[in-house]
C-alpha cells in the first residue's frame, strides 16, 4: 500500500509538460496550443504526435524514477543469457 502511494505521488510529479518536451532530444517548447496535435521539434526536426510523445516521456521518466528507487530490474534479472553453452575446460 505504501509503495502504491509513493508511485502515485511520483506519477503526479511527472505530469508537467510531457507533451511539449521532445522525446528524442529533450527540447521543451515554450508554448504549444492544445489544438496542435502534431508538431516538429525545432532542434532535432523529429515529427511528433503529441499523445505518443507524452506517453514516451512518461515511460522514460517512470523508468528513471523506478530505477532510482531500486524497484526496477533489467530483463532476465540482469543476467546475460547467450545462445551458446559454456565449453568445459
Amino acid at each position: 500500500m505504501i509503495l502504491l502511494r509513493k508511485l502515485s505521488t511520483n506519477l503526479t510529479s511527472l505530469q508537467s509538460n510531457k507533451s511539449v518536451t521532445c522525446s528524442c532530444c529533450g527540447h521543451k517548447m515554450e508554448s504549444l496550443p492544445l489544438s496542435v496535435r502534431k508538431w516538429t521539434c525545432p532542434v532535432c526536426s523529429a515529427g511528433l504526435d503529441r499523445d505518443v510523445n507524452a506517453a514516451i516521456n512518461f515511460r522514460q521518466q517512470g523508468m528513471i524514477k523506478l530505477r532510482a528507487e531500486g524497484l526496477s530490474v533489467p530483463a532476465n534479472g540482469g543476467l546475460r543469457q547467450s545462445g551458446h553453452k559454456p565449453v568445459a575446460a
